[in-house]
């Protein structure tokens, strides 16, 4: 089941599994407690305060699109090797090293798009593709270099195909990071080769950790406790306390963020018996609705998420906290398609948005049914109205201004050539 070491190192070792949970990483020999695993430099590290303004702007219009995957295309633009970049390269972005790309390829991820072909570019990527070929083609111009139409047609939608494969892997394996030494301390987004082969333990049982030195631009990972030689290394994809919750809270975290059903061992070991006298149930001034709370959080019921068999994450991407973790509500009833256009057109009209009936339709159709993103493409073809509408305007003053220059100019040389005839 070995089936390499990631380089000269007599500790760890990746393996495949033979149950359809990936790939994971053991210890080759016994290991103490505290024991430095191996250190290493990111394949990429993306400061969105960084950012230049074309690409903080992709960010913010990424974000519009989707809050949950923006990040994830805004660092697959760095991670473009030299022959899939724009040439010239934009502003503040670098080619990455063939070898670094060769190690990016090697991450998990791929098979999510497995079935997906002839599906067609996202939406995501073609809009990280097109302004990333635009700001190539305004570098472009200093260079005196220009493409055809056709030619650039052809490299934004190449450029969105590689984007989406990359993103795919980012968002398998990306690591959130804080660099404490910067004043003030800021977070980016990373993205590590070896760290990326340790499989998820809840609960604080992962026998693993990983620490990010700003400073000096390496990870860290060591042992957490004793390991025995075989035993499989594992850490956290997921900060404190979300690591703590009950096993279904967590399950469905894993789920809807990393795209596995966790079966680490505090998922599938039973769970112990809990004291009647479970905690913050007589806590003095406790709300019935903090009680309610506390026990989701704290306590085993009989929700679970479906063991279907599903490849664990090879790769990880510790998060410093979701943005919220919902409570289990009742399901909602199923909106007919007339309900969802009355909910969309309700919508244009508290924006304002001049969208017909007929238009609002095209609009569902196009996003499958999903009364928001639909929304959202109406306001964009809004704006592309308008800036029409507008550009339209500017040049038939413009034509008015040459018109009347022209006019003006003719009238001038009438009389010059008068007055020299006069003369």
């Amino acid at each position: 089941l070995v089936v390499a070491a990631m380089e000269a190192d007599a500790s760890t070792s990746v393996y495949c599994s033979e149950n359809g949970q990936g790939r994971g990483t053991v210890a080759t020999r016994d290991l103490a407690a505290g024991e430095v695993l191996f250190q290493e430099p990111p394949l990429a590290l993306v400061y969105p305060t960084s950012d230049p303004a074309w690409l903080g702007a992709l960010r913010s219009e990424l974000r519009a699109l989707s809050e949950a995957c923006a990040w994830q295309f805004c660092v697959a633009l760095h991670c473009l090797p030299k022959e899939e970049m724009p040439n010239p390269c934009p502003e503040g972005l670098t080619p990455m090293h063939q070898e670094t790309w060769q190690q990016l390829n090697r991450l998990c991820g791929a098979e999510d798009l497995e079935g997906e072909a002839g599906t067609g570019n996202s939406e995501l990527a073609m809009l990280a593709a097109e302004r990333c070929m635009a700001a190539s083609d305004e570098a472009a111009q200093f260079a005196d270099q220009q493409r055809s139409p056709e030619i650039r047609a052809a490299a934004v939608i190449r450029l969105a195909e590689v984007l989406d494969t990359v993103a795919v892997r980012v968002a398998r394996n990306g690591f959130q990071v804080m660099d404490l030494a910067s004043r003030p301390p800021t977070s980016a987004d990373a993205l590590f080769f070896r760290v990326s082969f340790f499989n998820h333990c809840c609960a604080g049982l992962n026998n693993a950790s990983w620490s990010w030195n700003g400073a000096d631009g390496l990870n860290t990972v060591k042992t957490t406790r004793a390991v025995s030689v075989g035993e499989d290394l594992t850490i956290s994809y997921i900060g404190k306390p979300w690591c703590d919750l009950a096993k279904p809270a967590r399950r469905r975290y894993l789920k809807q963020n990393f795209n596995f059903v966790c079966l680490c061992k505090a998922c599938t070991e039973p769970a112990e018996p809990r004291s009647t006298d479970s905690a913050g149930k007589n806590r003095k001034g406790s709300s019935k609705l903090e009680s309610l709370l506390l026990r989701w959080m704290t306590e085993a019921d009989s929700e679970t998420v479906a063991e279907v068999p599903a490849e664990k994450s090879d790769a990880v991407a510790p998060s410093a906290a979701p943005e919220r973790v919902s409570q289990p509500t009742a399901s909602k009833a199923v909106l007919s398609d007339e309900e969802r256009l009355e909910r969309l057109l309700r919508r244009c009209e508290g924006e304002g948005l001049p969208a017909s009936r007929e238009e609002a339709l095209q609009a569902l159709r196009a996003e499958e049914a999903h009364v928001g993103k639909a929304l959202i493409r109406l306001r964009r073809s809004a704006l592309a109205a308008t800036s029409a509408r507008e550009e339209e305007e500017a040049a038939r003053r413009r034509a008015r201004a040459l018109a009347a220059t022209t006019t003006a100019a003719g009238v001038l040389l009438v009389a010059v050539l008068m007055a020299w005839k006069r003369w």
